[in-house]
């Protein structure tokens, strides 16, 4: 059986993670960006913070995986 999180739960993760994963300005900017596109195109509060999750674990598997100098990072230094 699946567990689906309420948005509670997700903006708890969501907020637990932004400092552990957002520690440049780049990526700062960079999540802000995504962010803010997800907040134009989804109008359920669900579907935005499940991707601002998910964009989050895309740093995060960036930074683990490269040591900070993978795909991620670069863009996000654009």
């Amino acid at each position: 059986m699946a567990i689906v999180p309420d948005a509670d739960e997700l903006i708890a993760t969501r907020d637990r993670m932004l400092p552990r994963y957002l520690v440049t300005e780049n990526l700062k900017h960079l999540y802000s960006r995504v962010s803010d596109r997800f907040r134009m195109d989804l109008d359920d509060e669900r579907d935005i913070l499940l991707s601002e999750c998910a964009i989050l674990m895309m740093i995060k598997l960036d930074l683990v995986d490269h040591g900070g100098e993978g795909l991620m990072t670069k863009y996000a230094s654009d």
